[in-house]
C-alpha cells in the first residue's frame, strides 16, 4: 500500500511536467494556424457548406418517392443514430488535430468540383437567361429546337401527357446540357456554358485563396441568400392554387411505408448526403477553431439547421407540386413521370 501511495504522489508531481510539452505544442499551433475572426463566421461556414442541393433538392424528391410525410420518421432516426455523431466526430478531430488532411481534401476537392460546380453552371445560365429575356425560352414550345413531344404545362389540364415531355424537362436535355449518348461521345463544348463554368470555377477560388480570411467573409452571403431565395419561393408557392393538397401530402404520413426497408435505406443516404461527414471538409474548418471551442455545441446547432433547412424546402417543393397537380388534375405522386422529382421551379 505505501508503495502503491507512493508511486501515486510521484504521478501527481510527474502530470504537471507531462503535460507541459503537450499544452506548448497546443498553443504553438493556435499561434501558427489561422482562425475564424468570429464565432459566426465558423457557423455559417459550417452551414453554408452542409446546406446545398441535398437539401434544397434531393431531400423533397426522396421524400416524395418515398411517401411524403412517412419518410421524416426514417430521417430523423438516422439524424440522431448516425448522422449527428459523425458529423460531432469530424468537428472534434479537426479542432482537436488543428489541421486538416492535406492532399486528401485536394483529391476528393477535385472530383465534387467535376459535377457539384457544372451543376451550378447549369444554375448560373438559368439565372442570366432569366434576368436577360423578357420571356424566357424554355416557357413556350415555340422555339427551333422543341420537338414534337413538347407540351406546355399550364395547358395539360386533362393529364393525358402520356410519354411527353414538359417544356421545362426537354430544354434541360436538348437546350441546356446537350447530353451525349454515352462516354463514348464526348460531344461539342457549349460556349455559354463554358464561360458559366468558368465563372463558377473563378468564385469559388477567391472564396477560398486566403483562407478563413476570405471565406469568413464569403459565407455572410453564401450561407444566407439561399434561405431568402427559399423564403421568397415559399410565400409565391403557398398562394398558387392547389398548393394545400401539396402541403398535405409532404405531412401526412403513411405508416405503412415504415415496414419498407427501401425506405430506412434511402434516408440514411440522405442524411449523410445532407450533412456530409465523410468529405475532409468538416475537419478543415474546425481545425481554424480555438482549441476549447465547445463542438458539441457547434454540431447540434448546425446539423438541427440544416435538418430544419431540409423540412422547409420540402414545404417549397411540395406546394409547388400541389399546384402542378391542381393544373394537370393528377394527384400528388403522379404528377412527376417514373417517381423522379426534378426541379419544378424551372416550370
Amino acid at each position: 500500500m505505501i508503495m502503491q501511495a507512493k508511486k501515486f504522489v510521484l504521478l501527481q508531481d510527474l502530470a504537471p511536467l507531462m503535460e507541459a510539452p503537450v499544452s506548448a505544442m497546443r498553443r504553438r499551433s493556435s499561434i501558427l494556424r489561422d482562425r475564424w475572426a468570429t464565432k459566426m463566421e465558423f457557423l455559417l461556414a459550417v452551414i453554408g457548406y452542409a446546406v446545398d442541393l441535398g437539401n434544397i433538392w434531393r431531400f423533397p424528391s426522396v421524400c416524395y418517392k418515398h411517401g411524403g410525410g412517412a419518410f421524416l420518421i426514417p430521417y430523423l432516426v438516422m439524424l440522431l443514430i448516425g448522422g449527428l455523431p459523425m458529423f460531432y466526430l469530424e468537428l472534434a478531430l479537426g479542432q482537436f488535430h488543428r489541421s486538416g488532411i492535406g492532399y486528401g481534401i485536394c483529391f476528393i476537392c477535385t472530383f465534387i468540383a467535376c459535377f457539384y460546380n457544372a451543376i451550378i453552371a447549369h444554375a448560373v445560365y438559368f439565372i442570366v437567361i432569366s434576368i436577360s429575356q423578357f420571356e424566357v425560352p424554355w416557357s413556350t414550345c415555340n422555339n427551333s429546337w422543341n420537338t414534337p413531344r413538347c407540351t406546355n404545362t399550364l395547358n395539360e389540364t386533362l393529364g393525358k401527357s402520356g410519354e411527353r415531355l414538359s417544356t421545362p424537362s426537354e430544354d434541360y436535355e436538348v437546350l441546356e446540357i446537350q447530353s451525349s449518348s454515352g462516354f463514348d461521345d464526348l460531344g461539342g463544348v457549349k460556349p455559354s456554358m463554358a464561360v458559366c463554368l468558368a465563372f463558377v470555377f473563378v468564385v469559388v477560388y477567391f472564396a477560398l485563396w486566403k483562407g478563413p480570411k476570405s471565406s469568413g467573409k464569403m459565407v455572410w452571403i453564401t450561407a444566407t441568400v439561399p434561405y431568402v431565395v427559399l423564403s421568397i419561393l415559399l410565400i409565391r408557392g403557398i398562394t398558387l392554387p392547389g398548393a394545400a393538397r401539396g402541403i398535405y401530402y409532404y405531412l401526412t404520413p403513411d405508416f405503412t411505408r415504415l415496414n419498407d426497408p427501401k425506405v430506412w435505406s434511402a434516408a440514411a443516404t440522405q442524411i449523410f448526403f445532407s450533412l456530409g461527414p465523410g468529405f475532409g471538409v468538416l475537419l478543415a474548418l474546425s481545425s481554424y477553431n480555438d482549441f476549447n471551442n465547445n463542438c458539441y455545441r457547434d454540431a447540434i446547432i448546425t446539423s438541427t439547421i440544416n435538418c430544419l433547412t431540409s423540412f422547409f424546402s420540402g414545404f417549397v417543393i411540395f406546394s409547388t407540386l400541389g399546384y402542378m397537380s391542381e393544373l394537370t388534375n393528377k394527384e400528388i405522386n403522379e404528377v412527376i413521370l417514373n417517381n423522379e422529382l426534378i426541379n419544378p421551379f424551372v416550370s
